[in-house]
């Protein structure tokens, strides 16, 4: 019996054995971080990002040929951007674009146009600030890529100007006025 115990056990060894010399087929991963799997993308400068069309800066000055308060400017900026007919902007997520690039294609979303209105409330010598606004905690799908989104608005002023309400000017597009 033991001469039996000692062949099955010899064999089933002898079994192990090869099969432990023979390895599953290698399967080509794929290669997620090969760099031909990215294209490279341009970044902007700062002074592209808020570069304003001669074009532009023509139609905006002939939009606001008579108003001389900043507050009357100001509302002059708002209206230009977002109540201007066939040519008002419109709202959407995932524009983030240049100053020029928002208002050619008449889409922004909050930063967009807080760089537009900025670049347009320096080109009529307005003082202007970028605002954070603390929203809550908002999470968005993009392209398969979850993306905590945030809001910020930009605060006009401006000391050159002489008929200055107390109190900044905001341009936002989520406030129910958007200019308050």
């Amino acid at each position: 019996m033991k001469a039996t115990q000692l062949k099955y056990y010899l064999s089933f060894s002898f079994i192990l054995f090869l099969c432990a010399c023979s390895s599953p087929p290698k399967l080509a991963l794929p290669q997620l971080i090969e760099p031909a799997n990215f294209k490279l993308q341009q970044i902007e400068t700062p002074a592209e990002i808020f570069k304003l069309d001669t074009s532009l800066t023509r139609q905006l000055d002939s939009h606001l040929n008579s108003q001389n308060s900043a507050q009357h400017i100001a509302q002059g900026i708002f209206s230009f951007l977002l109540k201007n007919g066939d040519d008002s902007l419109a709202y959407r997520s995932s524009a983030t674009l240049t100053a020029a690039q928002s208002y050619q294609n008449l889409n922004a979303n909050c930063l967009s146009l807080s760089i537009l209105a900025y670049s347009l409330a320096e080109h009529l010598g307005l003082k202007a600030q970028f605002q954070k606004v603390h929203i809550p905690e908002y999470w968005a799908l993009d392209q398969g890529v979850n993306l905590l989104t945030g809001h910020i608005n930009l605060s006009l002023n401006s000391q050159p100007l002489v008929n200055y309400p107390s109190t900044p000017l905001r341009v936002d597009q989520w406030a129910s006025t958007a200019l308050t």
